[in-house]
């Protein structure tokens, strides 16, 4: 079991660096020695995200976990202004307001593992009129209730869909009319999508 990483503060050229699946990292701090780090990924590993707004300015931040341990506090990430591109991927995120200070955000990818009646908008996304690259998973337990922000990210070049289903959506809004309000989009990825009968994507 890893519990010490003290090991990498004599890596001082590490500009990345990835943990899954780790439980046992008692003291995250020595990624505080790494003045070059600039993408972080934690994959189901317990981190104690204070570690986050004391590290050196972050270019990709990628956080994955779908255990009760991993609830996102999104406040705990403003001091990453230099953010390009971020996912949180868990079972929940909040305070998500506070991501207004990620200017420089390009790429964020979404999804978190709530019920419907834990439903959550999108409307958030306002924040980042420049965004360029958007995933999101809009499963049933996603529980994302209100996507009309997605219409004013008027730079928007790609989008992923995964897991829309048209039959269990309240409002059926993944339709020809609504992609043709998205000017720059030249890049469309659906997976695992049920869109409607109807609907004629040609």
């Amino acid at each position: 079991e890893l519990k010490d990483i003290s090991l990498l503060e004599h890596l001082p050229n590490v500009e990345s660096i990835s943990f899954c699946g780790i439980q046992t990292v008692e003291d995250f701090n020595p990624l505080r020695k790494l003045p070059k780090l600039k993408k972080l990924s934690i994959q189901n590993s317990l981190c104690d995200l204070d570690i986050i707004e004391k590290l050196p300015p972050l270019a990709a931040l990628h956080l994955s976990n779908f255990s009760g341990e991993m609830l996102i506090d999104c406040k705990k990430l403003v001091t990453q202004t230099k953010l390009k591109a971020l996912s949180l991927c868990c079972l929940e995120y909040y305070n998500e307001e506070y991501l207004k200070n990620l200017t420089n955000l390009k790429s964020l990818s979404l999804r978190r593992n709530m019920p419907l009646e834990n439903s959550k908008s999108l409307d958030f996304l306002r924040q980042f009129p420049n965004l360029e690259c958007l995933s999101i998973e809009v499963i049933v337990y996603s529980g994302y209730s209100d996507v009309n922000a997605i219409r004013a990210l008027k730079h928007l070049k790609h989008l992923h869909i995964k897991g829309y289903e048209a039959a269990l959506a309240s409002n059926d809004w993944l339709t020809p009319e609504w992609l043709d309000s998205l000017p720059a989009l030249d890049k469309l990825h659906l997976e695992d999508c049920q869109l409607s009968e109807e609907e004629d994507f040609e």
